[in-house]
């Protein structure tokens, strides 16, 4: 067989955390002669182990085969496959004796694949052109030493070592850091400066707020310099010494600031604040001389609500304030008013709370719905609950229609008081009207009247 490839390189491959399959495309003659090379993302190169890191296959094929590695190099990784054949000439010929032409075809394979290999070593290192004169250059490269550099000395004739230009070109870039780090002091500086004659000359907001005390919540301008807990004097422009609030920010975030006024001038809904820093509310200052006395006058207000009472403000009996209006806060007068702690004549007729009785097996009778019941039975009552929402010395009309049954009451609750203990008889005719009349002590019903079979 012949060897028509002369590389003896494939990669690198890009990793890319799944892929763990990759091909050759030279021969090689035993797995042992691939060299698999794993390059981290930092360039680091890591000659990796068969068996432990990787199988081979396609070994004596003219067109090569793939290496299948046992964990898929990750993105950042590169993977390498080159080949390194041993530098040795096993092949022992014997004269006279018969030789197979494919094991002479292997040796010769063999060592055209060492040339391969080390063109390919060759083909990383370094060279001087076809051109230079090296008649007089020494080529020797001397011994590595730490911090120094390889250069061309100063008479062409060789290399020599020198300190490595690192050391200044590392000084000057510190020098530009630390310039570039006093311009941006600098700028935060101008920025800082810039903010906090922000927080003296003033902030802006067109909020619409009515002043008063409370929390107040304004839109201004992100990253000024306000912060929380700064008491801060909010004025109206167009008339600052009159219109004005008072107060610590209790919160500024983003463009929204919030400030908690104890202290204001002036009245009305305005939106052409100016906010700047404050100093705290100062203590309250001593209390001031008393003035003279007044005239005595009864001063009263501005304006006043027609047909209203006039009332004392305060206890000094000369100041008035608005007062209740008459028919509408407080009753008018009316001549026909009853009083409950006199003696009334009635000139109308007066009627009681009169209503229907809705029927029930267990009746009930709410005295505080109807006064005046009436009850039309359609079945018997079992029983006759106490009556509620009695009133002590109140009286009660019971118009008691027995229904088309006719039908009948079979008990009734202890609160009932009957004459001798014995409640009555009821009509039996069909839709006979018996009409009882009580007066209540708060609790029972004590029957003082009773009309049978009205007609």
């Amino acid at each position: 067989m012949t060897i028509a490839n002369e590389d003896s390189r494939t990669g690198p491959y890009n990793g890319n955390d799944s892929t763990t399959v990759f091909a050759y495309d030279f021969k090689t003659l035993d797995e042992d002669h691939l060299v698999v090379t794993l390059t981290s993302a930092a360039g680091v190169d890591t000659v990796q182990t068969i068996t432990t890191h990787y199988t081979v296959s396609g070994v004596g094929d003219e067109g090569g085969g793939n290496v299948t590695m046992v964990t898929a190099p990750a993105s950042g990784e590169k993977l390498t496959i080159t080949r390194s054949v041993p530098l040795t000439q096993g092949l022992a010929l014997q004269n006279r004796r018969a030789t197979e032409p494919a094991t002479l075809e292997t040796a010769y394979d063999k060592g055209v694949q060492i040339s391969q290999d080390l063109k390919e070593v060759q083909d990383r290192t370094l060279k001087f052109t076809v051109a230079a004169n090296l008649t007089s250059f020494d080529t020797t490269i001397p011994a590595p030493a730490a911090s120094k550099a390889i250069a061309i000395n100063a008479t062409n004739d060789g290399f020599t070592l020198v300190d490595e230009p690192s050391a200044a070109a590392a000084a000057a870039a510190v020098s530009a850091a630390a310039a570039a780090v006093s311009e941006t002091n600098a700028a935060t500086s101008e920025t800082n400066a810039a903010t906090i004659a922000a927080t003296l000359t003033g902030a802006t907001s067109t909020t619409s707020l009515v002043i008063g005390t409370g929390a107040k919540v304004f839109t201004v301008a992100s990253g000024l310099g306000f912060q929380d807990g700064d008491w801060v004097l909010i004025t109206s422009d167009a008339d600052p010494d009159a219109n004005y609030m008072h107060g610590p920010i209790t919160t500024y975030t983003g463009t929204t600031m919030t400030v908690g006024v104890d202290n204001i001038g002036g009245s009305g809904t305005l939106a052409d604040w100016t906010i700047r820093r404050s100093g705290t509310r100062g203590a309250v200052g001593a209390t001031g001389a008393t003035g003279p006395a007044g005239s005595g006058d009864v001063v009263g207000p501005a304006s006043a609500t027609d047909s209203s009472l006039a009332r004392f403000d305060g206890t000094t009996g000369k100041l008035l304030k608005d007062g209740a209006v008459i028919g509408t806060d407080v009753q008018a007068y009316d001549a026909d008013t009853v009083k409950k702690d006199v003696a009334n004549v009635f000139t109308a007729q007066q009627t009681p709370l009169s209503a229907a009785l809705t029927y029930n097996a267990t009746q009930t009778w709410d005295c505080g719905a109807a006064q005046d019941a009436t009850l039309t039975l359609t079945g018997n009552v079992t029983t006759f609950s106490a009556p509620t929402n009695q009133v002590a010395g109140s009286y009660y009309v019971l118009r008691l229609n027995v229904g088309t049954g006719p039908y009948s009451v079979s008990a009734w609750n202890s609160a009932f008081k009957w004459p001798a203990a014995t409640a009555p008889t009821l009509s039996a005719g069909a839709s006979d009207i018996d009409i009882l009349t009580f007066r209540s002590d708060g609790t029972n019903m004590e029957l003082i009247g009773l009309s049978q079979d009205v007609s």
